[in-house]
């Protein structure tokens, strides 16, 4: 499956839903398949990627972007919690 080359991490997504979106655009819902990322990004033993070394710039509309390294953990739910 072709993908950027320089890309650290990419995703082979399956098309799950689309929503149609005042008419004019289309909200594309995805199912992840298959996941590619560099070596020295992925920690082996916790099975998770180093987010110290890992920093993404998302997309929020438009031409407009943000940069994730300002993150922020909130401690999960009372409901969320297992016994």
């Amino acid at each position: 499956m072709p993908r950027l080359a320089d890309a650290p991490f990419a995703m082979e997504c399956k098309t799950w839903k689309l929503i149609d979106v005042n008419g004019d655009r289309q909200l594309i819902m995805g199912e992840g398949i298959h996941f590619h990322i560099r070596d020295e990004l992925w920690d082996r033993e916790a099975m998770r990627v180093h987010m110290d070394r890992y920093h993404p710039i998302g997309r929020m509309f438009a031409d407009r972007y943000c940069r994730t390294d300002d993150r922020v953990v909130f401690p999960a739910a009372e409901g969320a919690k297992t016994k």
